[in-house]
C-alpha cells in the first residue's frame, strides 16, 4: 500500500499536467462548432436507434399476440377484430397527421429533395414530414394495423421514424453549429 502511495505522489504531477492537457483538448473540442455537429449525429443516432429497437419489439410483440389468436383457435376474432383496427389506423392518420401515411421512404426522399430548395413553404412542408406528430402517430397506427393482421413491413416506419429524430436534433443543433446543413441530417437518419 506504501509503494502505491508511493508511485502517486512521484507521479502527482505528471499525471496532474496530463489530466490538465486532456481537460483543456476536451474543452477545445466541445466548443468547436465543428465538433458540435458531430457530437449532435451521435446523441441523434443514440435516440433513433433506441427508438427503433423500441418500436421493433413493440412490432414483434404485437404481431407475435395477433399470430397467437390465430393459432389457438380464435381466428374467428379477425372479423371481429380487424374491420375497427384498420378503421382506427386510418383515422388516427387521416385525423391527426396525414403525413404519417404510406411506408415513410417517400415522405424521406422528398423532405430531403424540398430541404435543398430555399423557401419558408418547403421548410414548413419539411418540418411536417419529420415532426414528433409523425412519430407518434406512425408508431400508433402501424401498430394497430399489424394488431388487426394487417400486412405491414417495420422498415419503411422505422426509417421515417428515425429520419424525424435526425430532423429534430439537426434543428436544436443548428443554434450552436450553423455550418450544419439539414439535408445532413435527414440523410443520417
Amino acid at each position: 500500500m506504501s509503494s502505491l502511495r508511493n508511485f502517486a505522489r512521484a507521479n502527482s504531477s505528471h499525471l496532474q499536467e496530463k489530466y490538465l492537457k486532456y481537460t483543456q483538448k476536451w474543452l477545445q473540442l466541445a466548443t468547436d462548432p465543428g465538433h458540435l455537429q458531430n457530437f449532435g449525429l451521435w446523441i441523434a443516432a443514440i435516440l433513433a436507434s433506441a427508438l427503433a429497437v423500441i418500436y421493433a419489439f413493440a412490432f414483434r410483440t404485437v404481431e407475435a399476440w395477433a399470430l397467437s389468436l390465430h393459432i389457438m383457435g380464435y381466428g374467428y376474432l379477425g372479423f371481429l377484430i380487424t374491420p375497427p383496427l384498420f378503421w382506427a389506423a386510418w383515422w388516427l392518420v387521416d385525423r391527426y397527421c396525414p403525413e404519417a401515411g404510406g411506408s415513410g421512404v417517400p415522405q424521406i426522399m422528398a423532405a430531403h429533395e424540398m430541404e435543398n430548395q430555399p423557401g419558408s413553404a418547403t421548410t414548413e412542408m419539411v418540418n411536417r414530414l419529420l415532426s414528433v406528430k409523425v412519430i407518434a402517430v406512425k408508431i400508433f397506427s402501424s401498430l394497430l394495423c399489424i394488431t388487426g393482421g394487417g400486412a405491414l413491413g417495420s422498415e419503411g416506419p422505422t426509417l421515417q421514424l428515425s429520419a424525424s429524430v435526425f430532423h429534430l436534433v439537426g434543428l436544436r443543433i443548428k443554434k450552436w453549429a450553423p455550418k450544419a446543413h439539414e439535408s445532413t441530417w435527414i440523410v443520417a437518419g
